[in-house]
């Protein structure tokens, strides 16, 4: 019998798409885990003395699309000021609760893998004073919620089939709108008391997660 070219060619492709699909087909779609995460958190963008390290903890959900992009959901939770009573409040709000909701792709080997990560979402503060008028009438603390992006890279390494380490490092976005605050005055000649109109600005700042995981 004559082996032709064109059925040698063949039976290769078909063996390279057979591995290809087993090799997807082993991969564990979907990951779970925890990590601890901190934010270098600048509170202002004129002032780099306005920035304080706030450190929290998170969990992720993690689905493979195939061994190069991945969709996933981060929730972060920062307890720093959450049960203290601030007095007064602050026009500086403080990181309370992130949500982040992304891709990331890159390469996925047996034992480790490099990402790229792209993940809008939220970034929920700690109660700042807003003032909706002219007068202090209508002043109240309310908890806010600011868009974020985070963008940045993650690297992982795969201890087994089920068990894996985290690295995530990047730049947290955030934009602020225009918020106005109360500010009184009680020295001589009187009080005085005004509301004043802090100007909306943006911040880039630099976030690191480290933690482990579940995949099955």
């Amino acid at each position: 019998m004559r082996f032709s070219l064109p059925a040698f060619a063949a039976i290769v492709l078909l063996f390279v798409v057979v591995k290809n699909v087993k090799a997807q087909s082993d991969l564990p779609r979907i990951e779970v885990g925890v990590h601890y995460t901190f934010i270098d958190f600048k509170r202002s963008n004129q002032c780099a003395s306005c920035a304080e390290i706030r450190n929290g903890f998170g969990g992720r959900v993690t689905y493979n699309f195939n061994r190069n992009v991945a969709a996933e959901a981060i929730l972060n939770f920062f307890p720093g000021d959450v049960f203290k009573i601030v007095v007064p409040p602050s026009s500086f709000p403080k990181p309370r609760l992130q949500g982040l909701f992304g891709l990331k792709a890159g390469i996925h080997k047996e034992r480790f893998g490099v990402f790229g990560a792209v993940r809008p979402g939220f970034m929920r503060f700690t109660p700042v004073t807003d003032c909706r008028t002219s007068d202090f009438s209508s002043c109240r603390d309310v908890l806010k919620n600011e868009f974020t992006i985070n963008v940045g890279g993650v690297a992982e390494a795969y201890l087994s089939r089920h068990a894996m380490v985290r690295f995530d490092i990047g730049d947290s976005y955030i934009r602020y709108p225009d918020t106005r605050f109360l500010e009184a005055d009680l020295g001589p000649p009187g009080p005085i008391v005004g509301v004043f109109t802090k100007r909306g600005f943006n911040t880039h700042n630099l976030q690191i997660s480290i933690g482990a995981g579940f995949r099955f």
